[in-house]
């Protein structure tokens, strides 16, 4: 079987068709023509052509050179004229005369088809999923279908995905489905069988690195069989498809060319020796020149770890020398990703260390070093942005070929082992997602080996680069994740939607992530992190530079879930759009958290004398306003020694402060921290739970404690209040006065001690009104869509087609044969 390299640029695409190319005047490749015919030969290709952007003076040149080996070729821009939606179409095997005519009637695709049909030329249509200016649209690829016969289905500029679902696309075509699309579109097709299509593969080739790489296979043995079986479809695909890594790799090797094409000074730079070192492959002297030049020396000497990564990424290419340029791609991104990270992690620890001290200027010198950061970052930024393939395009293809698809949301948090509401819910999500067969993975960022609990088995875990401690909650870190790896794994998973509940390091890079990626983003707004801020300093100025920062990312999404109408009146308040704003629905684990059949006097257990047991459960912090609740247990044992029992469940950065201030109260016993079921039998043997925080946006526990039996007194600010029954399962109180507080719990004491029935009826209500309302599929409705359930969950059971991750690196794709 010959093979041939069809989609491939020299210099001669010359014309700088993207933003960026023209930002500086650059054409789309510098390589030689003799450089392509020279690796496409080494390669193990048999004939060498070049598609440069509508020019054929490359593929000109090789002819002259090679003309039994080459022949002419060019990749023509043309458009759809009802809409100006730009489309390539790759030409072979044609003269001077048919490139000009066909130049010369490229505005109009119609027009252009018909003069390929007239004149027997043989094409093919590339990377036809690829929006090259954002009008392509389903609609588009139905009428390509119906107007040609031959299509790329591996492009090395391309993903996996996007080349795999086109062909499968491709390959359910039927003589019904064709009919069905020329009655909708009015178009004749281009051939007698046009459900049959012939499959051509291309490197798609800028930079003069992965020619040969991908590649088109006929049963030929001259230049005109092969162009003969072009043209009756009798063609093969094959080869490697595209990745993130090996396109952000063009694109240095770009950025390389260009600086040797314009920067005299460039040749004699130690950039230039090191890329030379990477790009070229040669084993003579440019490796001994390196090898004694002052920078391995110099980068051996260093300590830091940015110095370490790139020390490590010159010996693994130098051990590399002679390897396929695509056996270097993979661990030479994770030699940048390296770099990458310890520069971040340096500018995060300067911050952190500088801040602190009010050395604002110090801080921002090293923000600064954030800049070759970035440079570092960009190609990979494009090579995200480039390899999306666009929701409906994705949808289109898979639902035309008679299947039910189904989107993959991931689910993103940077807290998910603390001991707070978002951990618990969303460990509880990820849990009944998969029992009620939804397609959703949790994504955290934590160091596994210090976890209270595992995580969940669909959780997907960035083991942090840098972890520091947050003011005010000493006992719990933060993780930064990696950014590279976290785009990387977004591009390797392929999500239809991204859902954030944290804005936290990861939640940062998942939201540039998403809109990198043309994602739409949903937002959980867990936590009001102003008013802990002003409850735990009494520092306006900073809640409010919170607030400003925290509302800025919320913005972002295009859907907010709040946990409460109180919340969602502060937002709409702050100026947010009131129709991305909707209430989170809860729902609970309803076979554990329930009344008991049988009640453990733990108190008794645990030595509390008292006879009536008041329970606080949550984290242990000051803006959780504990001072209140101590105050009110030291005056309840004035008034009524001995009475009560007080359980402090929990942990967190006063616990220690909180056991001080209260020594000298007897009947107190502080639990620590606890897991769900312990926590469940504390409910069910308490009378009474007392919350007394202004800052929650929700109050998981007290929803737990009602599920249980358990009345509740809460305040009137916050999220709690509004998942009380008021004067049925609990109270809502509207004062810091312990006298408020202290009234109501001898209430509920002596509804205790003075009527069983009644107090029966208490425990009850409290359990009906969350067990009636609040199990998990709600949740799942609101937040995840029946677009994400499996379709053997949903009502109409169709074949099920999932986009399964894409290799991250380039894999060899199994021959694809014409139908």
């Amino acid at each position: 079987m010959a093979k041939a390299d069809l989609h491939v640029h020299s210099k001669y695409s010359d014309y700088p068709s993207t933003w960026a190319h023209r930002a500086y005047n650059s054409p789309e490749s510098f390589t030689d023509p003799e450089t392509v015919y020279q690796q496409a030969k080494s390669r193990g290709m048999s004939f060498v052509t070049l598609t440069d952007h509508d020019d054929i003076r490359g593929s000109l040149e090789l002819v002259h050179r090679h003309p039994n080996e080459c022949f002419i070729s060019c990749e023509i821009t043309t458009f759809f004229p009802e809409d100006n939606c730009k489309i390539h179409i790759l030409v072979y095997g044609i003269s001077a005369s048919e490139y000009a005519d066909m130049r010369r009637i490229a505005d109009d695709i119609y027009v252009l088809r018909d003069y390929i049909i007239e004149h027997r030329i043989a094409y093919s249509v590339a990377h036809a999923t690829y929006d090259q200016d954002g009008r392509l649209t389903f609609e588009h690829i139905e009428k390509l279908v119906l107007m040609f016969d031959v299509f790329e289905i591996i492009n090395g500029g391309s993903g996996a995905q996007n080349n795999l679902l086109l062909h499968g696309y491709l390959q359910s075509l039927n003589q019904d489905n064709i009919a069905e699309l020329r009655a909708k579109h009015m178009i004749a097709p281009m051939s007698e069988d046009p459900w049959v299509k012939g499959y051509t593969g291309g490197s798609d080739d800028h930079c003069g690195i992965l020619i040969g790489s991908a590649f088109t296979q006929c049963d030929a043995n001259t230049v005109d069989e092969y162009i003969a079986q072009l043209r009756d479809k009798k063609c093969l695909g094959n080869g490697l498809h595209g990745s993130f890594e090996s396109y952000a790799t063009g694109v240095i090797k770009h950025i390389h060319d260009y600086r040797l094409d314009r920067d005299p000074k460039y040749t004699d730079s130690k950039m230039n020796d090191f890329l030379e070192l990477f790009f070229d492959g040669n084993e003579g002297n440019l490796i001994k020149r390196f090898k004694k030049s002052q920078s391995l020396r110099y980068l051996k000497k260093k300590n830091s770890k940015t110095h370490k990564a790139l020390h490590g990424l010159l010996l693994q290419i130098s051990q590399d020398m002679g390897k396929d340029i695509a056996a270097k791609i993979p661990q030479t991104y994770v030699h940048i990703a390296e770099m990458h990270d310890e520069m971040f992690c340096s500018v995060v620890s300067a911050l952190t260390k500088q801040l602190p001290k009010g050395d604002i200027f110090k801080a921002f010198n090293k923000i600064a070093t954030l800049f070759p950061m970035t440079l570092l970052a960009a190609p990979f930024v494009g090579a995200m942005r480039h390899q999306v393939l666009k929701a409906d395009i994705k949808r289109g293809l898979i639902e035309s070929t008679r299947h039910q698809y189904t989107e993959k949301a991931l689910w993103f948090t940077d807290t998910i082992d603390d001991l707070n509401g978002v951990s618990i819910t969303l460990h509880q999500i990820a849990t009944h997602s998969v029992r009620q067969g939804y397609q959703m993975k949790l994504v955290t960022c934590v160091d596994e080996s210090k976890l209270n609990t595992p995580l969940p088995k669909n959780c997907l875990n960035f083991h942090p680069i840098k972890q520091i401690v947050l003011p005010g909650y000493e006992t719990q870190k933060i993780g930064f994740p990696s950014l590279l790896n976290v785009m990387r794994k977004l591009v390797f998973e392929q999500p239809d939607q991204i859902i954030i509940s944290t804005p936290g390091p990861l939640g940062l890079a998942a939201m540039v992530c998403a809109k990198l990626m043309d994602l739409p983003v949903k937002t959980v707004y867990h936590t009001d992190f102003a008013e802990q801020i002003l409850k735990m300093t009494n520092e306006s100025m900073l809640a409010n530079l919170a607030d400003a920062c925290v509302n800025a990312f919320y913005r972002q999404s295009d859907t907010v879930f709040v946990p409460s109408q109180y919340y969602l009146n502060k937002l709409a308040r702050a100026g947010f759009n009131q129709g991305k704003l909707t209430i989170f629905p809860r729902g609970l684990d309803l076979d554990l958290y329930r009344p008991a059949v049988q009640v453990r006097d733990l108190a008794r257990k645990h030595q509390l004398h008292g006879r009536f047991t008041l329970l606080f459960a949550g984290r242990i912090s000051e803006d959780k306003n504990l001072s209140l609740l101590s105050q009110i247990f030291a005056e309840l044992n004035q008034e009524k020694p001995g009475m009560y029992n007080l359980v402090i469940a929990g942990d967190g950065p006063d616990l220690a402060s909180l056991k001080n201030a209260m020594a000298t109260q007897s009947n107190v016993l502080f639990t620590g921290r606890l897991s769900a079921e312990e926590l469940v039998e504390w409910y069910q043997s308490s009378d009474l739970l007392v919350f007394p925080s202004h800052t929650d946006t929700f109050g998981m526990v007290v929803l737990e404690a009602q599920a249980c039996g358990l009345p509740c007194l809460v305040t009137a600010t916050g999220g709690p209040k509004e998942i009380i029954n008021p004067n049925s399962t609990g109270h809502v109180i509207h004062s810091n006065d312990t006298d408020d507080w202290i009234a109501l719990i001898h209430h509920y004491r002596r509804l205790k001690n003075g009527n069983d029935d009644q107090w029966s009826k208490l425990k009850r209500a409290c359990a009906e009104h969350v067990h009636t309302q609040n199990n998990w599929q709600p949740v799942f409705e609101a937040v995840l869509g029946d677009a994400c359930l499996l379709p053997a969950n949903r009502p109409n059971k169709l074949e099920s087609v999932t986009t399964d991750p894409a290799p991250s690196s380039p894999q060899t794709n199994n021959t694809h044969k014409a139908a």
